[in-house]
């Protein structure tokens, strides 16, 4: 069985190290619904691979672009 790209894999402290952001940033993020994980049967967060390269992408955005984002 493979892995999709979609399919969700990575704890929520994982994905933070990955894309070097405290775990609040990505809670924040879903609080926003700029990204919103899955969860498992017990309620974690469980990020995809997708999941993993929007956050990157946000991230490679502008200051001035992700504050206008997140001051709404």
């Amino acid at each position: 069985m493979t892995m999709g790209h979609n399919d969700p894999v990575f704890a929520i402290g994982i994905v933070a190290q990955m894309c070097g952001v405290h775990q609040q940033t990505l809670r924040n993020y879903e609080r926003w619904e700029l990204v919103i994980p899955q969860r498992s049967s017990g309620g974690t967060r469980l990020y995809s691979n997708r999941d993993v390269e929007l956050i990157q992408q946000i991230l490679r955005c502008p200051v001035r672009v992700r504050e206008k984002w997140f001051c709404r």
